[in-house]
């Protein structure tokens, strides 16, 4: 975990999330899923977990000093508010600067999930004072890498879409958890995101900006949840 957070410090997420969330969907929900995708992209959310290195991203952030936090169930949002809660510091996030790709985005959009809140294994927050040295490390050492946002004095929870802002609350239970999907609570169901070492490169996944569509909340949380 390391040391505390503190005001100023980089926010940086290693990994997208919702990948592992987007796997799991992709092989449980796959008939329902079949009637607006093909079989080979569904195949790709397998593909895309090959930027998981968490062992190697923490041995690099650890170089830096990093607080780190892991991604697990809930998704990014998730962390962000156990790191805020824990060190008992703000942040300022821009969810344009999340990392999301595309098969996780359509993957969630298609079963009316928000892909922050989503399942996220193999991904780690880091609150680093060397912003900039721990992602040209990161980035050398072949982990995807972004800075998301800042932490900053007090406990405001800030997220920013575009020209909004607005306050992170609890985030509520990960929407495969709802599902009955979640590694670790079917038998037989194994976590994606336990993967020590570097898989192959990305082979057809493609990362960008999240759009409105991908803002979508989470429909098992009882309706949408605008970010």
């Amino acid at each position: 975990m390391g040391s505390r957070g503190n005001a100023g410090d980089a926010l940086v997420l290693t990994g997208f999330p919702g990948d592992a969330g987007a796997f799991i969907l992709a092989e449980e929900a796959r008939d329902a899923l079949l009637s607006r995708f093909s079989d080979a992209y569904l195949r790709r959310t397998r593909d895309v977990l090959g930027h998981l290195c968490p062992d190697t991203a923490l041995e690099v952030l650890a170089r830096f000093g990093a607080r780190t936090e892991m991604l697990r169930d809930g998704g990014i949002f998730a962390a962000l508010f156990r790191f805020s809660e824990a060190d008992r510091v703000g942040f300022t996030v821009s969810l344009r600067a999340v990392p999301l790709h595309q098969e996780t985005v359509e993957i969630c959009n298609e079963l009316d999930i928000n892909p922050y809140k989503l399942y996220s294994a193999g991904c780690i927050l880091a609150a680093v004072a060397d912003g900039d040295g721990a992602l040209s490390a990161l980035h050398a050492a072949g982990i995807p890498a972004s800075r998301i946002g800042t932490v900053e004095a007090g406990c405001r929870k800030n997220i920013v879409n575009g020209t909004r802002t607005r306050c992170l609350e609890r985030p509520g239970k990960d929407p495969l958890v709802m599902l009955g999907l979640a590694p670790g609570r079917r038998a037989g169901m194994k976590d994606p995101g336990d993967r020590g070492t570097c898989g192959s490169r990305i082979r057809g996944g493609r990362s960008r900006d999240c759009g409105t569509r991908a803002m979508t909340g989470c429909a098992a949380e009882g309706g949408r949840d605008e970010a």
